[in-house]
């Protein structure tokens, strides 16, 4: 008797891994279970560039926090070295502004506006990791006119000097100089109180 016809199988391709995504799951709300898992236990970070739409989210963030907590500390991680002086002053005043008092911590590195944030935290909570490195550094142009946009970087110049206890002199020059500091350096200056 004859074998009996039986259709070709064709194999299907082993599954691919999901490709990844080059459009930050940030910008949706809710997307990133990690971030939402660190709001659960009061903690935002920072990281990459801090422009007006990282600072939004950021403040966003804050605001949320101290809504459902006006007194528990919030930590801010902060792992940022680019944005804009108008970004990282958003963030800052928030920080000022809402309740509870927001320890920093920086991690990695840190420069420009990271470090302005950072060194912006409750007095006695800013804190640098063991192998952070922080920089004084001139922010990056805001879109806004010329003269807003100097204003904003004086003013942030301004913040570091007051939160570090140096003369606006010498944090403009360091700044001019993009001055790096090992942690302990960095508490030295005094733009971090302790390191971790």
């Amino acid at each position: 008797m004859p074998e009996p016809h039986r259709p070709t199988v064709v194999p299907l391709p082993p599954p691919q891994p999901p490709q990844p995504s080059f459009t930050s799951t940030l910008l949706v709300a809710g997307a990133d279970p990690v971030a939402e898992h660190l709001l659960d236990v009061r903690i935002v970070h920072v990281g990459g560039v801090l422009d007006a739409d990282a600072a939004d989210r950021v403040c966003a963030r804050l605001r949320l926090l101290a809504a459902r907590d006006p007194r528990a500390e919030i930590t801010l991680t902060v792992s940022c070295t680019a944005g804009t002086a108008g970004a990282g002053l958003a963030v800052v005043d928030t920080m000022a502004l809402v309740g509870p008092e927001v320890a920093t911590c920086a991690v990695g590195a840190v420069a420009g506006v990271g470090q302005l944030v950072v060194t912006a935290g409750a007095p006695g909570r800013r804190t640098a990791a063991r192998h952070a490195r922080l920089a004084l550094r001139t922010p990056a142009a805001d879109p806004a006119p010329a003269t807003v946009s100097g204003a904003q970087r004086r003013e942030a110049v301004a913040v570091t000097a007051a939160r570090s206890g140096r003369d606006a002199a010498e944090v403009a020059a360091d700044t001019a100089a993009e001055r790096w500091f090992t942690a302990a350096e960095a508490v030295a200056y005094g733009l971090v109180d302790a390191v971790v």
